[in-house]
């Protein structure tokens, strides 16, 4: 469910008719327990109001995550040289993508190509592919939001334009550990899907040199686990991450 909530069709489940419909809106949201009438739990839990971030559902879950892990995260750093260092353990090879053109035929300028060790963010390592047409520039980076990594168009890691995604909440710390990845769906001929909705993709992502690296054994991003959801929680949580970010 996780893996495959942007191909998820959330026409057909909820009903985008009754969904936006003042009252059915209210009524989802008590479904879920992300909104009470006049926010008197969400006081009583909290001692303060909710303010603009879906009624108390960011601090629902931050009691449960330990976010400060992520900014921790210190896999790649630059250092005074402008030269990017990896964390011992970290797999520090350019990176190869490839399969990806022959399924992605209605996208402009390809993703298959030469993935070079640029930069980081948010603590990890991103790659930016070598010979790209003027304009058509790819980044392979690393979403802390998501925990995923995501390959998007531009000359800089922005969640804008997000071609290709993998390993959604999983936060490896390398793209070369991510086993399945979704393209969008407007990318592929003979998809019925919109530009955003993203379907299941064969794609093959490898260090370029032919080196093989194995998970490291600790991913401090993980270390700390949050509560089991059920599939309506998750498809919850998502759903109002969507609304509230659009296409990433």
């Amino acid at each position: 469910v996780l893996a495959l909530f942007r191909v998820h069709s959330y026409e057909s489940e909820y009903a985008y008719d009754g969904y936006y419909d003042d009252e059915g809106f209210y009524d989802y949201l008590d479904d879920y327990g992300y909104y009470e009438d006049d926010g008197d739990q969400y006081y009583d839990e909290y001692g303060y109001y909710a303010d603009n971030d879906f009624f108390g559902y960011d601090d629902y879950y931050d009691q449960y995550y330990d976010y400060d892990g992520f900014d921790s995260i210190k896999d790649c750093t630059v250092g005074k040289d402008g030269k990017v260092q990896l964390a011992n353990g970290t797999a520090s090879c350019d990176i190869k993508v490839g399969g990806v053109d022959k399924q992605a035929d209605l996208l402009t300028g390809g993703m298959d190509g030469l993935y070079k060790l640029t930069g980081c963010k948010d603590g990890r390592p991103y790659y930016k592919r070598q010979n790209s047409t003027k304009g058509e520039d790819r980044i392979l980076w690393y979403s802390k939001s998501f925990g995923d990594w995501d390959v998007s168009r531009g000359p800089e890691p922005t969640d804008k334009d997000i071609l290709m995604y993998g390993g959604d909440i999983e936060h490896h710390p390398v793209p070369l550990f991510v086993k399945t990845w979704h393209l969008g769906g407007d990318l592929k001929s003979g998809s019925t899907k919109d530009d955003d909705v993203y379907i299941p993709v064969a794609a093959t992502v490898k260090c370029a040199d032919g080196k093989v690296y194995k998970p490291p054994p600790v991913n401090p991003a993980v270390q700390k686990q949050g509560p089991i959801l059920t599939d309506e929680e998750i498809e919850s949580k998502y759903k109002l991450i969507y609304e509230k970010y659009g296409r990433r």
